[in-house]
């Protein structure tokens, strides 16, 4: 009976820790997904104001890619933009749990939930991954919307010649921000 006790407390125990950890990782994650769009969009807004959309579309080419390598360094994460249209296949293609995900925040937008809370994680013993949505704003419609300038489709092409990441309607879910922690 005592050992029956002290397998429960210890599964109790363990439990609690898990539950700690998984606080403190998703609390991480998104500290993480934080930096990375506070370190973007100032560089996006700054070429949107330079040179309009075709400036951000090389922004967004060049500098997203260099910004989620040096986090992931500086964190031991590894952080991507996914989604279901990707502009760029190679680096934001959603792997099937992704996929599933980003399908979950489709129907809970079209539910009426908020863009803030399209956030989800799975805590595995050899993983831990967080998503967070990203929703289509008024600004995202030049490089991401359904009528894009001709310079825009060209610089697109250039940069993204199997793109997918566009007709979005304001409100549409984007894709997500995709974080995941080996452990």
């Amino acid at each position: 009976m005592k050992n029956a006790v002290a397998i429960g407390l210890m599964s109790l125990l363990s439990l609690g820790a898990w539950a700690a950890d998984t606080d403190e990782m998703r609390q991480e994650g998104l500290s993480l997904i934080k930096q990375f769009g506070s370190t973007l969009k100032p560089s996006l807004k700054a070429a949107m104001q330079s040179g309009g959309p075709v400036a951000a579309v090389e922004v967004c080419a060049s500098q997203a890619p260099m910004i989620a390598a040096q986090l992931a360094s500086q964190s031991g994460w590894q952080l991507s933009r996914v989604s279901l249209k990707p502009r760029n296949a190679k680096m934001a293609q959603a792997d099937l749990w992704e996929a599933q995900v980003l399908a979950e925040f489709e129907q809970r937008l079209l539910a009426g939930a908020a863009p803030k809370s399209l956030v989800t994680e799975r805590h595995q013993p050899e993983e831990f991954r967080l998503m967070k949505g990203i929703v289509i704003e008024k600004v995202c419609l030049q490089c991401h919307g359904q009528q894009l300038a001709p310079e825009v489709q060209q610089a697109i092409a250039e940069h993204y010649p199997s793109d997918q990441a566009t007709g979005y309607e304001l409100g549409q879910l984007r894709g997500a921000f995709s974080v995941r922690r080996s452990l």
